[in-house]
């Protein structure tokens, strides 16, 4: 490392391995670089196959079936066919595989489009048209109006007399707005192509890297070195707009590209839900392998127990049975675990992300803007938030700036100011004085003449600083005039620079060319020419922006424009008394909501802005440390600066942003506003958006030193938190709120500082953090997320300062406003108004929350109901592994081959006296191989995919109008461990049921000829029963009837009996024996009175809550029922999470039932 130095401070350099040579129209000396082709699919057609399959079963269940599957094929220990397991989990992988090969393939067709796209480029003399992927480095390249640019150029010149053109850059930050963009003088004469191929010039540029809006380079022209910035660069996938044509040359190219270097996939989220459900997989893994267990040990038991009798051939010894038996059955018991609840989960989560996007009260009909779910695996998460983290300036109010009020000397101009001030005065016809300007705007609502009266009385000791105020306004921006016709748009980066701009023509200073480095501004009609020598551009770091301009008569003077906090400690010495009166103006605008800025100037002399533009040039060639250089130059220029004023600008509320909130607060959620506002402002809106309540008591943070902030945290904290069982609770009567400055809230973030803030700030009911930059808004979401890992944390916001709180949060919502589209493209869900997210959380998020913890319960219940009974087979078969289907006679003999104790011969060998065989197989029937594959599929599949997708607890316009029915996922109350267990004993319990009274049932069941009913009456009985018993159970779930739940339910059923007689009447297997059964008045009675016995648990229970200690749920559905209205007043007092209400079996806690529902 080398280092350097400007001004006497040494800083750090980077050495020249960290930048390129670029060789222009010698394309041979850059063939180091990477070409010009993109590549964004994952796959290859070689790769396809082994690369998804790898990521696929890095799935704890897919790698699980696939060890079934292995361990199914070895006849030895398997008594099922392989099919079993093989077809679904060759069906999941297929699926999977198919839609990822959909994508990929789409993928691949994209590129290939991207990369085959014509485009020119200047070889052997002229310009040749050949594809992207031809481009090279140190390529001139040709690109005309409304073409997308093929690489990353250095501007040479344009069509522009002046050699500049404008670029949109939608595809690479989500802005619409048109950008300037320049070559260097240098070589803004190099229009003609015939002087293109004697270019003798060579570039140092930085190497590639993710900055959008920075760019270092040198370019070395006939031994001149000239620096090269953002403003000199054309980026790749930014189309030019408004210029004929431009010359660029080619300095990254490919993946290379600042584009591809940012085209990366968002972080990867998975919904709190999905961990849990992996979790309870594992509890699952852990049941099955101690049943496997149980069995090994019980058959190697049996085994040795039995080891004499005449009628076995044991050929192994009871250790060798007993291991081969855990095998065993951990095939016969695999069904535990539902393969399919994956791709059901998959289904229902893409049918619930299109009821997001296809929700038409959702639709913001002004922008023609639907809601976006942008991804299908956190709906369910939407129904678990606690905190909301929310950007203010375009997300809790419009981004559309209106010019209200200023303060220039001292002094307040604006009708709103006379009317809060003083009092109300008339409107005046007029705030142009005696000129009429023609560019007066109607909607204007600056309504004070006296402001351009007093600017055009020279006698007035105001007038000089109006004057530059109008300039400053005037000049001081980046603004684009685009003409339409004979109108001119202004294209701002902005709303506050276009509402700025806008003022100044409104008053009579019209900004209406741009053309290289001079603006054109009409001036009470006189057209005037100002030349901008140099622009030290606004970045979150710096918070202003300055211009040095060179005025008409040839002063110069420095243009400045910042937040207050930057611009009051740059004034000069003797700005006392102008300094504090403007703090009191700033303070009194804040009060009203107003967005603030402080305006200064300053004179400079020629020969003291020659030293300083030296010293810039040299900051700006430099290839180390430039921006370092460049800011130590602008802090040097950016001093003793004379005040002007303030401008004050109103950013209206969005529509419905406080019900909204509120709404949002009764929910249970604590909502931080984090805003880069002064602390007024921020609290002004507060209350006005209703975060804040008078009745609050609202502590304010905003101390300079960290031991004041420490004294001051401690002091509130001892007064209004006591900590129980470890937790923060709050002790005081009055509902707590805290409103936090950056500065503190750098203190706060400090790591032994933090979890006394978080304790702090957990028992208050709004938190607001103002003077934030982006950095710290993510970072504050971070600290939620790392000492509150239960707590789901949702972040939403509309502007580029708001991607990394997005991408931090759980769930990352972006609003599509004026600020571009960043924050959208990074997000999670997309929305057009804040208001619309209480119908993503409070609807969207709530049903799918129930409806998946449903679907995830429901899947493990039914698989576990079914499996367990081959296990209470397990005792009548000696612990043979025997399943419980046959293929061969109704219960006598099966030839042969029955003789083992498992069926089909292909495990053990231990064989049965022939004469002894109805011992096992008279009485005991099960379910074969192919029953395992349709149960999920036919007779159970359809009702839950109907009611995980159309389920409504409640409807739509309850649940908005009682919002604390939220609370039912942020208590977790549908899906926890004591709710998963219920179900599995429920799942336990009902296998009990279908398994032994059946058999007591038909166990002494006799036909005319004395013959017993055996196994294959048995076992359609029990199947029957099952089928039954587990869609009884999903009807019992159902909260909203439909004709598509009753079909699903009824064809579920109905299926088992088509498929049963269809075997019956296909093979020779079941050759009567379906007929036969269902032919039996025992089959019907078990079909009705088991699985009602079943249902018994779940009556009771839900019969014992519902009637005595109902939910606000139950309550609601039961007023639904009858047509009753309630409102949420009348269900006592907004939800706390502090107070979660906790349940072993679903419950939501007791809740007081209204007389009238009682009565009735």
């Amino acid at each position: 490392k080398k280092s350097g130095s400007l001004h006497g401070n040494n800083e750090p350099v980077e050495s020249e391995d960290d930048f390129r040579r670029v060789e222009i129209n010698k394309s041979e000396r850059n063939e180091e670089f990477c070409d010009n082709s993109i590549a964004t699919s994952k796959y290859t057609k070689w790769s396809f196959l082994p690369k998804n399959l790898l990521e696929q079963f890095r799935r704890i269940a897919n790698f699980y079936f696939l060890i079934i599957a292995i361990l199914q094929a070895i006849p030895e220990i398997s008594p099922l066919d392989p099919i079993t397991s093989i077809a679904p989990l060759v069906f999941v992988l297929g699926v999977t595989a198919i839609k990822e090969g959909i994508e990929d393939y789409n993928r691949h067709k994209l590129d290939t489009t991207i990369n085959n796209r014509p485009t020119r480029v200047y070889r052997n003399g002229k310009f040749e048209q050949i594809t992207w992927l031809e481009v090279s480095v140190g390529d001139i390249v040709k690109v005309v109006n409304k073409h997308e640019i093929p690489a990353d150029l250095i501007l040479l010149t344009s069509s522009d007399e002046f050699g500049g053109c404008y670029v949109e850059t939608k595809q690479l930050d989500g802005e619409t707005n048109l950008k300037p963009r320049e070559c260097v003088l240098e070589t803004l004469g190099f229009k003609e192509e015939s002087k293109l191929g004697g270019i003798d010039a060579y570039v140092k540029s930085e190497n590639p890297n993710k900055e959008l809006y920075s760019y270092v380079g040198t370019m070395v022209l006939r031994g001149k070195e000239i620096s090269l910035g953002p403003n000199n660069v054309l980026l790749r996938g930014c189309n030019l707009r408004n210029t004929k044509w431009v010359y660029g040359l080619v300095v990254f190219t490919g993946h290379d590209t600042k584009l591809l270097q940012n085209s990366r996939a968002a972080p990867s989220k998975r919904s709190d839900l999905e961990r849990k459900m992996n979790t309870m997989l594992y509890f699952i893994f852990i049941l099955q392998f101690s049943i496997c267990f149980l069995c090994a040990v019980g058959s190697g038991i049996w085994t040795d127990v039995n080891s004499n009798a005449l009628y076995l051939k044991n050929e192994l010894d009871a250790v060798t049975y007993g291991v081969l038996g855990f095998f065993t059955f951990l095939i016969l018991l695999n069904v535990m675990v539902p393969i399919s609840l994956y791709v059901s989960l998959e289904m229902v989560k893409v049918a619930l992300a299109l009821f997001i996007n296809q929700d038409i009260e959702m639709y913001h009909e002004e922008s023609d803007t639907p809601a976006q779910a942008r991804t299908s695996n956190l709906t369910e998460e939407l129904g678990q938030i606690e905190y909301v983290f929310s950007d203010k300036t375009g997300t809790l109010t419009r981004n559309m700036m209106e010019f209200l009020m200023c303060s220039v000397n001292g002094r307040i101009f604006g009708h709103e100011a006379e009317r809060l001030e003083r009092k109300e005065i008339p409107v005046p016809e007029s705030i142009s004085g005696d000129y009429e300007n023609p560019y007066k705007e109607s909607e204007f609502q600056f309504l004070d003449p006296t402001l351009v009266e007093t600017m055009q009385d020279s006698d007035d000791p105001s007038s000089e600083l109006l004057w530059m105020f109008m300039y400053n306004m005037a000049l001081c921006h980046n603004v684009i005039p685009e003409r339409e016709g004979n109108e001119i748009i202004y294209q701002a980066s902005s709303p506050d620079e276009a509402a700025l701009v806008g003022a100044a023509k409104n008053f009579g200073l019209y900004f209406n060319d741009r053309v290289q480095n001079r603006v054109t501004v009409n001036v009470f009609g006189h057209e005037q020419e100002f030349e901008i020598l140099n622009t030290l551009e606004f970045n979150s770091d710096r918070k202003r922006m300055s211009v040095i301009v060179k005025m008409p008569s040839g002063d110069i003077k420095l243009f400045s424009k910042g937040a207050d906090t930057v611009m009051l400690e740059r004034l000069q010495v003797g700005a006392g008394n102008l300094r504090e009166t403007t703090k009191k103006h700033l303070n009194f605008f804040a009060n009203q909501g107003l967005r603030t800025l402080v305006l200064a100037y300053r004179d400079l002399d020629a020969e003291q802005y020659r030293i300083w533009q030296d010293k810039y040039h040299t900051a700006e060639v430099s290839m180390t440390n430039r921006d370092r250089m460049v800011e130590l130059c602008a802090e040097e220029i950016e001093r003793d600066l004379q005040l002007i004023g303030a401008t004050a600008i109103e950013d209206k509320l969005q529509v419905g942003v406080p019900d909204a909130i509120h709404q949002l607060s009764q929910s249970g959620l604590k909502i931080w506003v984090l805003t880069g506002d002064k602390r007024e402002t921020a609290r002004n809106i507060g209350y006005s958006c209703r975060l804040l309540k008078k009745s609050m008591n609202v502590t304010e943070l905003d101390v300079s030193d960290e031991k004041s902030f420490l004294a001051l945290l401690k002091k509130y904290r001892d007064r209004h938190v006591k900590m129980v069982n470890g937790e923060p609770v709050l002790d005081s009567r009055d509902e707590q709120a805290i409103i936090i400055t950056g500065k503190c809230l750098n203190f706060a973030l400090n790591p032994e500082n933090e979890l006394d803030f978080l304790n702090y700030a957990r028992v208050c009911k709004a938190v607001i953090c103002c003077r934030v930059s982006p950095s710290q808004k993510a970072r504050v979401v971070e600290l939620v997320k790392r000492h509150l890992p239960k707590s789901l944390t949702l972040a939403i916001g509309d502007g580029a300062n708001d991607v990394a709180m997005i991408q931090s949060a759980h769930v990352g919502v972006g609003i599509s406003g004026q600020e571009g589209m960043q924050a959208v493209m990074s997000s999670d869900y997309a929305i057009a108004q804040f208001r619309f997210l209480n119908r993503l959380l409070l609807i969207h998020g709530r049903w799918g929350y129930i409806r998946i913890a449903k679907l995830i319960l429901y899947s493990f219940y039914k698989n576990f109901a079914f499996s367990m009974t081959q296990f209470w087979f397990a005792w009548f078969s000696g612990f043979s592994g025997q399943t419980l289907v046959s293929w061969r006679g109704r219960g006598e003999g099966r030839g042969e081959e029955e003789r083992g104790g498992r069926e089909e011969g292909r495990g053990r060998v231990r064989q049965l006296n022939p004469s002894l065989k109805l011992f096992f197989f008279s009485r005991l029937y099960q379910y074969h191989s192919s029953a395992i594959a349709v149960y999920n599929v036919f007779f159970t599949g359809l009702p839950i995919l109907i009611l995980s997708t159309f389920d409504k607890d409640l409807q739509a316009d309850t649940v908005l109008k009682n919002p604390s029915v939220y609370h039912t996922g942020l208590t977790y109350t549908k899906f926890n461990v004591p709710v998963f267990a219920w179900w599995i004993l429920n799942g336990l319990f009902q296998s009990v049921v279908n398994f032994f009274l059946p058999l007591a049932v038909f166990d002494m069941l006799a036909d005319g000829m004395g013959q017993t009913s055996g196994l294959y009456v048995l076992g359609v009985t029990q199947m029957t029963c099952i089928v039954v018993s587990v869609n009884m159970k999903i009807a019992l779930e159902t909260s909203t009837w439909t004709w598509l739940n009753h079909a699903s339910l009824y064809l579920s059923v109905i299926a088992w009996f088509i498929i049963a007689l269809a075997l019956d009447f296909s093979t020779d297997i079941y050759k009567g024996v379906v007929q036969y059964t269902f032919g039996l008045p025992q089959l019907w009675l078990c079909a009705i009175l088991i699985p009602t016995i079943c249902m018994i648990p779940d009556y009771a229970y839900k019969y014992l809550v519902s009637m005595h200690v109902p939910s606000e749920v139950d309550i609601l559905r039961e007023r639904e029922s009858l047509g009753l209205e309630i409102e949420n007043k009348d269900l006592g007092q907004e939800y706390d999470p502090a107070r979660k209400r906790k349940s072993s079996m679903g419950g939501s806690g007791r809740s007081k039932r209204p007389t009238s529902v009682s009565r009735v």
